[in-house]
């Protein structure tokens, strides 16, 4: 993976400096074990970079969300940098591809910033609980999400056995989830914008 984390950490506190105080692990973690240690999927402590992805279906405003089975939580898309992931914009494009059946030829990206269109719109910090079948100690995702549009009557599916019922919500909806509500505030200045 190319891109440098430590920049983009940077700039997403310039933008929002208010998020400082609950990415302290991450930031704490980056500068004492670097991009190699925050990156790595088998890096447990405190945890590791995912990228995920927010679609926003349009005109309705309906966000597109998915069971996660070994979570047993229903999230947006998304799952862990791998190597030949070009950047972790390129990982939330393959996982949508995975997760939802979801090309580049229908997702519009909304960057962020057209300065440095890896930015993230959100960092959002997860605690994963200890997977003993996948010898994983519980630990964080510091989930780098991206938004995308795509029109209504775009058809959601896929094949990956770890996610189900494709379903999407509105905005409404998705913002009353405690976890998502700063990100649909994001979500309504980007696409006014």
């Amino acid at each position: 993976m190319t891109g440098d984390i430590t920049q983009l950490y940077q700039q997403y506190i310039e933008v929002f400096p208010q998020e400082q105080d609950g990415l302290r692990l991450f930031e704490e973690q980056l500068r004492e074990q670097g991009e190699s240690g925050i990156i790595s999927r088998s890096t447990f402590d405190p945890g590791h970079i995912t990228a995920g992805a927010i679609i926003v279906a349009l005109p309705s405003r309906h966000v597109l969300m998915i069971d996660h089975l070994v979570l047993q939580k229903r999230l947006q898309p998304g799952g862990h940098v791998e190597p030949e992931d070009a950047s972790i914009l390129d990982a939330a494009y393959r996982e949508v591809l995975e997760e939802t059946g979801l090309g580049r030829d229908v997702l519009k990206y909304v960057p962020l910033s057209d300065q440095n269109p890896e930015l993230p719109f959100n960092i959002a910090v997860q605690d994963i609980p200890e997977n003993s079948a996948k010898r994983e100690p519980m630990h964080s995702h510091f989930d780098f999400w991206y938004l995308f549009v795509v029109p209504d009557g775009a058809e959601a599916h896929s094949d990956d056995i770890g996610v189900a019922n494709h379903r999407w919500v509105p905005m409404l909806e998705f913002a009353a989830g405690s976890e998502f509500t700063r990100a649909a505030e994001k979500i309504d200045k980007l696409l006014l914008s």
